[in-house]
Protein backbone atom coordinates (compact mmCIF):
# COMPACT_ATOMS: atom_id res chain seq x y z
CA UNK A 1 0.00 0.00 0.00
CA UNK A 2 1.37 3.79 -0.73
CA UNK A 3 1.29 6.39 1.30
CA UNK A 4 -0.16 9.74 -0.11
CA UNK A 5 1.62 12.64 0.69
CA UNK A 6 1.38 16.38 0.32
CA UNK A 7 4.98 17.05 -1.03
CA UNK A 8 4.53 19.31 -3.96
CA UNK A 9 4.95 17.73 -7.00
CA UNK A 10 7.45 19.51 -9.94
CA UNK A 11 6.57 19.16 -13.64
CA UNK A 12 8.10 20.24 -16.70
CA UNK A 13 5.99 22.22 -18.67
CA UNK A 14 3.81 20.92 -21.44
CA UNK A 15 3.73 17.78 -19.34
CA UNK A 16 0.58 15.64 -19.89
CA UNK A 17 1.22 12.51 -17.16
CA UNK A 18 2.56 11.55 -14.93
CA UNK A 19 2.69 7.64 -14.91
CA UNK A 20 -0.58 6.19 -16.10
CA UNK A 21 -2.11 9.43 -14.80
CA UNK A 22 -3.01 12.08 -16.86
CA UNK A 23 -2.67 15.66 -15.57
CA UNK A 24 -6.19 18.19 -16.55
CA UNK A 25 -6.28 21.85 -15.84
CA UNK A 26 -8.80 21.84 -13.17
CA UNK A 27 -11.55 22.19 -15.28
CA UNK A 28 -14.12 19.15 -14.44
CA UNK A 29 -14.29 16.37 -17.42
CA UNK A 30 -17.34 16.02 -19.49
CA UNK A 31 -18.97 12.26 -18.79
CA UNK A 32 -21.42 10.85 -21.45
CA UNK A 33 -24.67 10.29 -20.05
CA UNK A 34 -25.44 6.84 -19.00
CA UNK A 35 -26.91 4.71 -21.67
CA UNK A 36 -29.18 1.98 -20.43
CA UNK A 37 -27.59 -1.46 -20.57
CA UNK A 38 -29.87 -3.43 -23.30
CA UNK A 39 -29.70 -6.97 -22.62
CA UNK A 40 -30.13 -9.17 -25.99
CA UNK A 41 -33.64 -10.97 -26.21
CA UNK A 42 -33.18 -14.71 -26.04
CA UNK A 43 -34.57 -17.14 -28.54
CA UNK A 44 -38.47 -17.19 -27.96
CA UNK A 45 -38.65 -14.30 -25.51
CA UNK A 46 -40.94 -12.51 -27.58
CA UNK A 47 -43.72 -15.32 -27.66
CA UNK A 48 -43.00 -15.90 -23.92
CA UNK A 49 -43.71 -12.19 -23.36
CA UNK A 50 -46.83 -12.76 -25.51
CA UNK A 51 -48.50 -15.77 -23.55
CA UNK A 52 -47.95 -14.43 -19.93
CA UNK A 53 -50.04 -12.72 -18.10
CA UNK A 54 -50.50 -8.88 -17.79
CA UNK A 55 -51.48 -8.55 -13.98
CA UNK A 56 -53.18 -10.24 -11.39
CA UNK A 57 -56.94 -10.25 -11.92
CA UNK A 58 -59.55 -8.83 -8.67
CA UNK A 59 -60.22 -12.28 -6.53
CA UNK A 60 -63.31 -13.81 -8.20
CA UNK A 61 -62.91 -12.67 -11.55
CA UNK A 62 -61.93 -14.83 -14.18
CA UNK A 63 -59.20 -15.13 -17.12
CA UNK A 64 -60.26 -15.94 -20.31
CA UNK A 65 -59.19 -19.89 -20.06
CA UNK A 66 -61.19 -19.83 -16.70
CA UNK A 67 -63.99 -18.51 -18.37
CA UNK A 68 -63.93 -21.27 -21.49
CA UNK A 69 -63.54 -24.09 -18.54
CA UNK A 70 -66.78 -22.58 -16.52
CA UNK A 71 -68.67 -22.61 -19.87
CA UNK A 72 -67.41 -26.15 -20.71
CA UNK A 73 -68.36 -27.03 -16.52
CA UNK A 74 -71.62 -25.27 -17.11
CA UNK A 75 -72.29 -27.78 -20.22
CA UNK A 76 -71.97 -30.34 -18.14
CA UNK A 77 -74.08 -29.27 -15.53
CA UNK A 78 -77.22 -28.91 -17.90
CA UNK A 79 -76.52 -31.99 -19.18
CA UNK A 80 -76.72 -33.65 -15.45
CA UNK A 81 -72.93 -34.72 -15.31
CA UNK A 82 -72.83 -32.20 -12.55
CA UNK A 83 -74.63 -31.16 -9.51
CA UNK A 84 -72.34 -27.96 -8.43
CA UNK A 85 -69.75 -25.74 -9.40
CA UNK A 86 -67.75 -23.63 -7.60
CA UNK A 87 -65.43 -20.61 -8.80
CA UNK A 88 -62.62 -19.83 -5.89
CA UNK A 89 -65.13 -21.44 -3.44
CA UNK A 90 -62.98 -22.67 -0.97
CA UNK A 91 -59.59 -21.12 0.69
CA UNK A 92 -57.21 -23.71 2.32
CA UNK A 93 -54.75 -22.15 5.02
CA UNK A 94 -51.99 -24.39 4.51
CA UNK A 95 -49.30 -22.55 7.10
CA UNK A 96 -49.26 -18.90 8.51
CA UNK A 97 -49.85 -16.42 5.33
CA UNK A 98 -49.92 -19.13 3.25
CA UNK A 99 -53.07 -20.23 1.26
CA UNK A 100 -54.33 -22.21 -1.42
CA UNK A 101 -57.85 -21.18 -3.64
CA UNK A 102 -58.64 -24.07 -6.27
CA UNK A 103 -60.02 -22.11 -9.29
CA UNK A 104 -62.68 -24.53 -9.37
CA UNK A 105 -64.47 -27.02 -6.88
CA UNK A 106 -66.63 -29.55 -9.04
CA UNK A 107 -69.84 -31.83 -7.41
CA UNK A 108 -70.59 -34.38 -9.72
CA UNK A 109 -74.34 -35.90 -9.67
CA UNK A 110 -73.52 -39.51 -9.48
CA UNK A 111 -71.75 -39.35 -6.33
CA UNK A 112 -73.07 -41.78 -3.59
CA UNK A 113 -72.99 -41.83 0.32
CA UNK A 114 -70.40 -43.97 1.59
CA UNK A 115 -70.25 -45.48 4.74
CA UNK A 116 -67.46 -47.22 5.80
CA UNK A 117 -66.28 -47.95 2.34
CA UNK A 118 -68.91 -49.45 1.56
CA UNK A 119 -71.93 -48.23 -0.79
CA UNK A 120 -75.38 -48.16 0.46
CA UNK A 121 -76.54 -49.56 -2.98
CA UNK A 122 -74.23 -52.61 -1.72
CA UNK A 123 -75.73 -52.56 2.00
CA UNK A 124 -78.75 -52.45 0.01
CA UNK A 125 -78.31 -55.49 -2.10
CA UNK A 126 -77.17 -58.06 0.89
Amino acid sequence: MTKRTTWPMRLEDGATGIGTATINDGAPRERPAPQPISKPEAPGAAAKKATQALGRLKAGAMNQTEERYAQHLEQRKQAGEIAWVGFEAWKFRLADSTFYTPDFAVMLADVRARKMGITEEAECSQ
